[in-house]
Order: structure tokens, then C-alpha cells, then sequence
């Protein structure tokens, strides 16, 4: 098996994942794994290994699209505490 060179000169590593000349993986899904070993998505939003989105203020963003606050606590779009 080898290594596959794409035109823009990424790599495809044995395993699937293509190496991105920055140095993130970028995973099956399209999402980017960065340095610190979470997943960055295509609009620049943290994906953690649960799969949920980490903002960029650090909240978790939930599949439902609320933010999860650092205490665990689900916030909703208006800013309330739910």
C-alpha cells in the first residue's frame, strides 16, 4: 500500500485520513482534527469527541442546536438558562 499524492499535495495516510500541509488531519467526515486532538468543523467551530460543537467562547454547543454551558447547564437561544 502507498500513500496517495493528491494535485494539491495533501497525503493520504494508510488509514484513510488525509494530512493537511498546516499539520491538522482532516478525518472521513471532513471535519479537521487539530493539534489538541479535537475535531474542527468546516465553519471553524470545535467538534468534541462526543460530537458536540465547542464554540469558540468555549461552550459546547448541542446537536439541538442549544449551547451547554462549562457547569453542565443547557442554554438556549435566547440566553436562559433551561
Amino acid at each position: 500500500m502507498t500513500a496517495k499524492i493528491f494535485y494539491f499535495g495533501n497525503l493520504e495516510s494508510l488509514n484513510g485520513n488525509v494530512g493537511l500541509h498546516y499539520g491538522n488531519v482532516g478525518t472521513r467526515n471532513g471535519n479537521l482534527r487539530s493539534h489538541d486532538g479535537n475535531l474542527r468543523s468546516h465553519d471553524g467551530n470545535l467538534r468534541s469527541d462526543d460530537g458536540n460543537l465547542r464554540s469558540h467562547d468555549g461552550n459546547l454547543r448541542s446537536h439541538d442546536g442549544n449551547l451547554r454551558s462549562h457547569d453542565g447547564h443547557l442554554r438556549s437561544h435566547d440566553g436562559n438558562l433551561r
